[in-house]
């Protein structure tokens, strides 16, 4: 078996599709291609982009011979299937430049080349047409044995859906069972929700490579933001509020959750509260000296250092008595003040228009007290049949990611969301920055977020540009682009084309 190296454009140009995931390549002369070998193609700056099999090499034909009586020359072909894509940043780059355009490696000259070759197997998606990442013969081996990877007949190693992910990410790679978004803990790992680092929305792969772990509330809030994009109008979710992680789980909010569902187990059979954060919407109690135990550790206190300092003594090995250490713990308690939920500021927060939701956004934690205007709750099957049946229809719109509808009902805002036969209801909470339409239009194009969320995903895009005479504006969002209309400072509408309402 032999490993080929081909530039990108040079396979497309001398190749031909004959079925899915299968092209018809023809080999040169002085090249020979195997069974069995395996061909990666790469761009001109070196990233390998496509990996392929041989699955049958023969001889056809010319074809500029077939109206010929001459006996006709033989060209050889080769028949590539399972060409999987490979995004940058999932394999580890080559050591070496290749500066022809096929390159054939042997054992002596593939270590240089591609330095994981010996030491890693690819992993692909469950389709084949993606490569998902590399893992160790050792990661595989425990993979297999615990079900979260399975053989295809063509020999590959596939991740057979999208959850078994996560239980790789932590019981085959070791990855600790906190939030990559925040930093806090995870209760367990059915809590977990899959994070891509690069949103796919914005050209990330979805791969193993591309994924952790984070809590529903801070993927939520996250959207499809770049890394770059938190601050600041994506501030890091989480800051300062642990509480804010300890919320009832989906099914406890919808009154499905058992008394000893699955929800209330903690990760590996430790008890969910090893788990979990302090809560911060609750008062702090200052423990007595001899109940001074948590499953959370706390923070050195600062005027332990100043002490240190003062004294020239090393404080932290000097016992403390009851006194110093009930002060010690005061300290730290204020200095861990709860960011209690006012309701007065979140209803500013939701009549505010762009100019003020700019203003309010700047104030301290902006992200731990609009959590609440964040969150999609979604409705249990009874409530859901009213609301459907009931609701007072607002705006609608269907795109690439579904068919939204809002609905208004006793009170509450429920968006409807379709795909294909698959109907779910969440409860929203509208804010005046953006007009139901154009709430409904942006999930069509961009997926399912909150209100607060489009209307401060389209705030920085309204502040780069200058609206004409009629308030639109052409942006441009994931390599889309569309046209918002600013009324009054609030998005009123959204369209693909430039002919709105003038």
């Amino acid at each position: 078996m032999s490993v080929h190296v081909l530039l990108d454009t040079v396979f497309f140009a001398a190749s031909l599709p004959v079925a899915d995931q299968q092209r018809v390549l023809l080999v040169p002369p002085n090249r020979s291609l195997h069974v069995g070998d395996t061909v990666f193609l790469r761009n001109a700056a070196g990233d390998l982009t496509w990996v392929a099999d041989v699955l049958a090499v023969g001889e056809v034909d010319a074809c500029e011979t077939w109206n010929s009586e001459e006996p006709a020359p033989r060209q050889r072909h080769a028949l590539l299937g399972y060409l999987a894509r490979i995004h940058p940043g999932v394999l580890p780059r080559g050591t070496s430049r290749l500066t022809a355009r096929w390159v054939t490696l042997n054992r002596r000259t593939l270590t240089s080349t591609l330095p994981w070759w010996d030491t890693g197997l690819l992993i692909y998606h469950s389709t084949l047409r993606l490569i998902e990442g590399l893992l160790s013969p050792d990661e595989v081996q425990k993979a297999l044995e615990l079900g979260y990877l399975v053989r295809h007949p063509s020999g590959h190693w596939v991740i057979p859906h999208g959850e078994a992910r996560k239980r790789i990410l932590v019981h085959v790679l070791g990855h600790e069972l906190v939030c990559g978004l925040c930093g806090g803990p995870i209760a367990s790992l059915e809590e977990a929700t899959q994070d891509h680092i690069i949103p796919v929305s914005q050209g990330g792969p979805d791969a193993l490579a591309n994924v952790q772990l984070a809590h529903r509330s801070c993927n939520e809030l996250k959207g499809n933001a770049l890394p770059e994009q938190y601050p600041p109008f994506f501030p890091r979710p989480g800051d300062e509020a642990a509480g804010w992680y300890d919320r009832a789980n989906r099914r406890a909010r919808n009154g499905r959750g058992g008394r000893y569902g699955r929800h209330q187990r903690g990760y590996a059979g430790a008890p969910a509260a090893a788990f979990q954060a302090q809560p911060r919407d609750l008062p702090v109690a200052i423990p007595a000296p001899e109940a001074e135990t948590s499953h959370t550790p706390q923070p050195p206190a600062q005027p332990a250092a100043s002490g240190a300092k003062a004294t020239g003594g090393n404080v932290a090995s000097a016992p403390q008595g009851p006194a110093e250490s009930r002060e010690a713990t005061a300290a730290e308690a204020a200095e861990r003040e709860p960011v209690r939920e006012d309701p007065a500021w979140l209803a500013a927060v939701q009549s505010a228009d762009l100019q003020q939701l700019q203003a309010l956004s700047r104030e301290p934690n902006w992200a731990t007290r609009t959590a609440t205007l964040r969150t999609l709750e979604q409705l249990p099957r009874a409530r859901a049949s009213a609301a459907r049946s009931q609701g007072t229809l607002l705006a609608e719109a269907s795109g690439p990611k579904g068919h939204f509808r809002l609905l208004e009902w006793q009170g509450d805002h429920v968006l409807v969301e379709e795909r294909g036969r698959r109907q779910t209801l969440h409860l929203v909470k509208m804010v005046h920055a953006i007009t139901p339409r154009a709430y409904v239009w942006y999930l069509s194009r961009f997926g399912r977020t909150s209100p607060l969320a489009v209307a401060m995903a389209l705030l920085p895009l309204w502040q780069k540009g200058t609206t004409d005479e009629h308030g639109r504006l052409r942006v441009s969002k994931s390599g889309q682009q569309f046209v918002i209309v600013i009324q009054d400072q609030r998005v009123a509408d959204c369209a693909e084309e430039l002919s709105l309402a003038s």
